[in-house]
């Protein structure tokens, strides 16, 4: 059994507020003075493993939609459902913004929390393995598998903003590339870093910790001062890792990797 790994990004719409001068409360606006809050226009997610990428948008529910285009409930919900089916989630700032907005909308929502998920963020993978110029998915993207995001423009969330269909359908293709890209940036990765889950433990078997492969090969030992560790490389993701060396080892990967 694998590990259900969802790849997942939301975006999030424009709020209003009254002020009296820009200049003065650009960098601070109070909160009496909102007049509409931030919501999820849509969400996509694309299960690691697999081609096709699902979404879900305000557009999906035209009549609601068009009494009030802020209203997510249905998206949030759907989301919901998403994410209880997951074992882990995969995103980019994740951990400081998707989860804790996704969190937000559905408290506000009237919705119950979903189960604990083990929560892989490719920002904190690029700062804390990595040197790159910029952490950005953009530029990660572009550097690593040679795309970056899709283009947007302010029209396309204000459109969002005032209930065009045309713009969320827009927002939620922009969306889809956002996860595809972030798809392939986070496989590119996963090798130079430790797997947020152990493919081992769903598995029952000795595979590779990142991807589950069987074809492994043993290359030595290390050392800690309690415990002599097993190394091995993954000949599929290239990933490195290690087991007690009292654990049995799969004989035959290291015969079928010669």
């Amino acid at each position: 059994m694998k590990p259900r790994i969802a790849v997942w990004d939301i975006e999030t719409g424009l709020q209003s507020a009254l002020v009296f001068d820009l200049q003065r409360q650009r960098a601070s606006i109070p909160h009496d003075g909102l007049l509409t809050e931030r919501y999820i226009i849509c969400g996509a997610w694309q299960w690691l493993g697999e081609k096709r990428v699902h979404s879900v948008s305000q557009a999906d529910y035209p009549r609601v939609f068009t009494c009030d285009p802020h209203d997510d409930y249905r998206v949030v919900a759907r989301l919901r459902a998403m994410l209880s089916e997951a074992d882990a989630v995969i995103a980019h700032y994740g951990d400081n913004f998707d989860m804790k907005y996704f969190n937000t909308r559905c408290i506000v929502n009237g919705q119950h929390p979903v189960h604990n998920l083990t929560q892989i963020d490719t920002y904190k993978m690029a700062t804390r393995k990595f040197k790159f110029n910029n952490n950005r998915l953009d530029y990660l993207g572009k550097r690593l598998v040679g795309y970056g995001k899709a283009p947007s423009s302010m029209k396309m969330w204000r459109g969002c903003f005032h209930g065009e269909p045309r713009q969320v359908r827009k927002m939620t293709t922009y969306c889809k590339q956002d996860v595809k890209l972030l798809t392939a940036v986070y496989n590119k990765m996963a090798p130079f870093v430790t797997p947020g889950l152990n493919m081992r433990i769903f598995t029952g078997r000795a595979v590779c910790e990142n991807c589950a492969s069987e074809y492994i090969h043993y290359r030595g030992y290390r050392y800690t001062r309690k415990t002599k560790w097993r190394e091995y490389v993954c000949k599929d993701c290239h990933n490195w890792g290690s087991h007690p060396a009292s654990q049995p080892e799969r004989k035959h990967n290291e015969i079928l990797c010669k």
